[in-house]
């Protein structure tokens, strides 16, 4: 089959199959864990950096991540250690930037 011939399967996100799937199911935890990751080093970016309010920064990761505010909570919440310890390193911009290259600090 010629490269970019495959047809996309149609899945009717109405029936109830599709909407009762179990939330694990084709969930990458490697990438959920780089989500995280980078989720914890712009909530530190905005909140220490920038100094902006909890609110604030948690209202700019759902516009950045696509993610409900109360998601990122917990996120931040069960990352705790690694918050903390991001806050005892106190990363530079430019440090920051070349970690985490496609964002813009």
């Amino acid at each position: 089959m010629a490269h970019g011939s495959q047809k996309l399967k149609h899945i009717d996100y109405a029936t109830p199959a599709a909407v009762n799937a179990p939330v694990g199911v084709g969930r990458s935890k490697e990438l959920i864990r780089n989500r995280n990751t980078v989720l914890i080093a712009r909530y530190y970016y905005y909140n220490i950096v920038k100094q902006a309010k909890y609110e604030d920064t948690v209202r700019m990761l759902v516009n950045e991540f696509w993610i409900a505010e109360y998601t990122i909570s917990k996120i931040l919440e069960a990352n705790m250690t690694a918050v903390k310890e991001m806050r005892k390193a106190k990363p530079t911009v430019v440090e920051l930037r070349k970690q985490f290259t496609s964002f813009n600090w």
